[in-house]
């Protein structure tokens, strides 16, 4: 049996890691017992580890180490992008306590770094309800980067920022592909809050651009949209044009539950979609919505020969729940020997769930509690248990 999966390594020197590692010890253990005023002091020191692990070493202390915001301000343009992020993620520990600086978060909401926009959207939606009044503002700023961020940090206030529905629904006609796409993922953020909102979504679904319908039909999801409309529009997202969007209507489906036994059908074709995701993505729906689907049964059993072992695995997986035990342990005894972690984990997580039918697969299961991937050699043992296993592995 082969033990191997597809890796990456990164070649480092084995010393100069370990120095810097023990140098970079030495500075966070030098500093614990630091007050807030030698925290700030570093914030200012040339060597950017300092500073980084002092704004660290603040956020830590959240609304106790107030007294550094201003401190905290002045590294939101630190050249080290560490140094960045440390400052922005302990103001937004800060909440509330930080909101008047909202202002200078909002300014590097155009910053050309993508995460640095990214970690001050999330800090602003720390700041509460304070700032909403100036987020509104802010998501009619020129600049569609600012816009954008802002229908994040938006969302990310959920409920709180209820208020700000119109402007959300407003921006999904607005001619950035960022911002729509921002501001329907915002919508369901906002939860069953949202709801008066769903024609919206619903149309966000013709929208040209990929993202944004993938975001619209997340959105349905996280929403709990329930209407009489819901499902046409969802039938119509599973032939999209796009893949992320069909794998993602289906994950929604399944999510349903009872709700989407209408579009069974629908999902069953999706078995044989050309994308192995989707076709994934189905036969798990497919499982979570239960009893009623099986009827899907004979084309499961059809998916036992694809191509794709983690489309063989999931197969397995949803047969199994339907109480057809007998088809799936070859396959998943096959699966254990795939190149992908991700998919041998899988299938030796079913085999514990089958449990005394499972036995035969105690060999290959063996083999691989011996791998050199810890998560693997994890689940195999895992499942060797249930499966009443007590020898050396």
């Amino acid at each position: 049996m082969r033990v191997r999966y597809k890796t990456r390594y990164v070649a480092v020197g084995a010393m100069g890691a370990f120095l810097a590692l023990w140098v970079g010890n030495q500075a966070i253990a030098e500093s614990a017992n630091w007050t807030i005023e030698q925290h700030i002091r570093a914030l200012t020191k040339k060597d950017p580890t300092v500073r980084m692990n002092a704004a660290k070493a603040l956020g830590k202390m959240g609304k106790a180490a107030t007294s550094a915001i201003s401190a905290l301000v002045q590294r939101l343009e630190d050249e080290d992008q560490d140094v960045r992020y440390e400052a922005i993620h302990a103001l937004g520990k800060m909440g509330e306590a930080a909101s008047f600086v909202a202002p200078a978060l909002i300014k590097i909401l155009s910053h050309n770094d993508d995460d640095t926009r990214s970690f001050a959207a999330s800090a602003l939606s720390c700041m509460g309800r304070k700032i909403l009044p100036l987020l509104l503002k802010s998501s009619k700023d020129p600049n569609p980067w600012i816009r954008s961020h802002v229908f994040d940090a938006l969302g990310g206030m959920g409920a709180i920022a209820i208020p700000a529905l119109p402007w959300m629904v407003r921006a999904l006609r607005d001619p950035s592909e960022e911002v729509r796409s921002s501001s329907v993922r915002a919508l369901g953020e906002m939860g069953a809050a949202a709801l008066p909102s769903v024609s919206v979504v619903i149309q966000a679904l013709r929208d040209p651009s990929d993202d944004v319908r993938y975001f619209a039909v997340q959105s349905l999801g996280k929403m709990g949209a329930r209407t009489a409309s819901v499902l046409p529009a969802l039938a119509k997202a599973l032939e999209d044009s796009s893949e992320s969007v069909r794998h993602e209507t289906a994950f929604v489906l399944g999510e349903m539950r009872n709700f989407a036994v209408p579009l069974l059908s629908l999902l069953i074709q999706k078995l044989r979609d050309p994308h192995e995701r989707v076709r994934t993505q189905a036969a798990w729906a497919l499982e979570k919505i239960g009893v009623e689907a099986r009827v899907a049964i004979s084309f499961l059993i059809q998916n036992l020969e694809d191509k794709e072992a983690s489309v063989r695995v999931r197969a397995a997986s949803t047969l199994l729940s339907f109480g057809k035990a007998k088809f799936v342990l070859p396959v998943l005894i096959k699966a254990l020997d795939d190149n992908y972690w991700h998919t041998v984990i899988e299938a030796a997580e079913i085999l514990g769930r089958m449990g005394e039918k499972a036995k035969s697969a105690i060999p290959a299961l063996v083999l691989v509690a011996r791998g050199e991937n810890r998560l693997v050699r994890d689940s195999a043992r895992k499942a060797l248990k249930k499966l009443g296993y007590r020898g050396k592995d």
